[in-house]
Formats: C-alpha cells, structure tokens, sequence
C-alpha cells in the first residue's frame, strides 16, 4: 500500500476521519446506482481518450475503484487519512496522496481527466480547488464534476425556513451557507475565465 503524504500547512483538520468505517455504509445512493454512474463517466472517458484520472476527495474510493476495474489509472488525493487507508484496503494499485484539493502537488498535462464527487461544497476554497485541478490537465482535458442537480429540490425551496425554524429553536442562525447549491455557478465563472467550454 502507497500512501504519500504532501507535507505543509496547508492540510486542514477534518471529521471524515471519524466516520471513516461507516462511511460507504451509510451513503444514501447504493451500490448498483453508483455503478450506473461510473458507466455512464467511463463513457465519457472513453470517447475522450482519457485513460489517467485525478480523483480529488477521493476518500474510500467507491468511484475511483470502479474506474479502476475498468482499466483507468487512477490517482487520488483526500485530506482524510483514514479514508484513503480504507480505499487502499480495497485496491492497492491506485495511487493516494494525503493534499488538499486547492493545492495540488501535481504539474500541468499530469492527467487526462480531473473528476470532482460531491467535493465541491465541502472544500473552504471551490474557485481555487477548481482552478487547481484545471492546472493538471492538458489543452482539451476533461473537468468532470458528479453531483445532485439541486435547483428543483424540495430542500432548496424550504431552506430559508428550516433555517429560520433552526434559529428559534437553537438560537443559532441555521446554515448561513449553503455552497452545494452553488458548485455548478463556480465551475461556470472558473472555466469561462480559462476559456474552457461548460457542457
């Protein structure tokens, strides 16, 4: 098992190291939909050419492994230890590096494709991690973002009240921030001033 470390300040503390054990368990989608997913990505990839694949918050790996059995080269970063030691209990010829997404350690034209997983809302800096995995891919690289569409989901109408409920009943100004709505905005502003096309 390989599992470098890219030393610095620059990794912050997290929680997924807390759940690590539960965390493949308890994801809401199941296995056959995810497969349904990494078919749909691997044709993505294929019709592109693309055969080296940056995963970023590639945590316990339930879509890099499956790209992995596929064929693909794929090299993952996370900033949650025990993640990638549960990812590497699983396949060990996946290449892990314990980074942070905004700063990654790698250089320009490193992968055909960079693919994000419901990454973008947790990370503090999404224009800076975005444009960072943009600097690792080659002229006509794939920028591959999987996530829930969230603009017709109930939550997103509700929101403003659970958070008004969550004040009264807390005292606490509920989630002032709500960044998982707004990840395909910031794709669009990053790649529109990188001249990239947004399909």
């Amino acid at each position: 098992h390989l599992l470098l470390h890219v030393s610095g300040p620059s990794i912050p503390a997290n929680n997924f190291h807390c759940f690590a054990d539960l965390y493949d368990a308890t994801l809401s989608l199941p296995l056959e939909a995810v497969r349904q997913v990494v078919d749909g990505l691997a044709q993505i990839l294929n019709e592109n050419g693309a055969r080296s694949l940056l995963e970023v918050g590639i945590g316990t790996g339930r879509i890099a492994v499956l790209l992995a059995e596929r064929g693909f080269q794929v090299t993952g970063v996370d900033i949650s230890q025990s993640m990638l030691h549960k990812l590497l209990a699983k396949r060990t010829d996946i290449r892990v590096l314990l980074a942070e997404a905004s700063r990654l350690p790698f250089r320009p034209g490193s992968f055909d494709a960079v693919i994000f997983s419901h990454i973008l809302h947790l990370v503090p800096d999404s224009h800076a991690t975005v444009l960072a995995a943009a600097g690792c891919l080659p002229p006509g690289g794939l920028l591959l973002n999987c996530q829930h569409t969230y603009a017709e989901y109930p939550q997103k109408r509700a929101g403003p009240r659970l958070d008004e409920i969550i004040g009264e009943v807390t005292g606490h100004n509920g989630r002032a921030d709500r960044r998982h709505y707004d990840t395909e905005a910031v794709l669009a502003d990053v790649l529109a001033d990188s001249d990239a096309t947004l399909d």
